[in-house]
């Protein structure tokens, strides 16, 4: 690399840091060490920071008052199957910074508005348009972030259009196909450099990347991103668990299941296994029979 910046968006430093569990946190964390051999400089915006403490903060107050019935994501997956209580789930939101940093990986404020980018500034409200229209985030937030990192990437390249990622001034990592694609649609439009660095590429693509040129630095890469893919593939969908939660609500407030029911169906692997095999991952073959 070639003082590139790359920086990593919520849920990559989320799984890097151990919050999701150690399937996906491997093939992560291997990643890292090819970029600090390959010389990138590791960077994450401190909105991003801001927002996985959030997040932390989120669940580990609803944790506190026993109202996670609808919280689902793989933190909330991984912190209840270790049976971790909402004080470690504090204790963890305090020392994320620290984490993040252990991985050599710098926290930075985004660029800002000044005069001398204005000429970089992209239409974000016409990003944020079409995201929210092809990806359908159901948070706000989590939308408006995006938004200032890929804003905040372009101003950051300062007009310059490179069609080698080891040129590129700034790029964004994410575990977001459907971002990546947006964003590379909608910089192609606005510059007219079709073929150039998109200004987010998936946290897969550049592993495949980085492990072609150099497969002697991490040998055990390919089997632990299969691991890591196989795992989550599994795993349902966040849309899939979200109605099946759902319909478990409306079972045990009906009287239908007992509370022991209830815990083996919302929180046993057990219960995971089942729903996938019943439905093999399809969100349309859930039906109410289905638990």
């Amino acid at each position: 690399f070639r003082q590139t910046q790359l920086f990593f968006d919520t849920p990559f430093l989320m799984y890097l840091v151990g919050h999701a569990g150690p399937e996906r946190q491997e093939p992560c964390k291997e990643l890292i060490s090819l970029l600090e051999n390959s010389g990138a400089l590791l960077r994450c915006f401190r909105h991003t920071v801001d927002e996985a403490k959030g997040i932390l903060e989120a669940i580990g107050h609803r944790m506190h008052r026993s109202d996670i019935a609808s919280l689902y994501g793989p933190s909330v997956d991984y912190f209840l199957m270790q049976g971790l209580s909402s004080s470690d789930v504090f204790l963890l939101q305090s020392r994320l910074e620290r984490d993040i940093q252990s991985f050599g990986i710098r926290i930075v404020e985004k660029p800002d508005y000044a005069e001398g980018l204005y000429p970089y500034v992209i239409d974000e409200l016409e990003l944020k348009r079409e995201l929210q229209e092809q990806i359908k985030y159901r948070n706000e937030s989590a939308l408006d972030r995006d938004v200032e990192s890929i804003a905040a990437i372009m101003r950051l390249r300062r007009g310059r259009y490179t069609y080698e990622i080891e040129d590129s001034p700034a790029v964004l990592v994410t575990t977001n196909s459907a971002l990546c694609r947006v964003a590379r649609d909608f910089i192609t439009r606005e510059a007219g450099e079709p073929g150039a660095v998109p200004p987010a590429i998936t946290d897969k693509l550049l592993t495949n990347l980085l492990w072609l040129k150099r497969p002697f630095d991490a040998p055990d890469l390919p089997r632990k991103r299969i691991i890591a893919d196989c795992y989550a593939a599994v795993q349902p969908s966040d849309r899939l668990w979200a109605a099946y939660i759902h319909e478990v609500e409306k079972l045990e407030q009906r009287g239908n299941i007992t509370a022991d029911d209830y815990y083996v169906l919302r929180y046993s692997l057990e219960a995971r296994k089942a729903l996938m095999e019943v439905t093999l991952g399809d969100e349309t073959a859930f039906s109410q029979g289905s638990v």
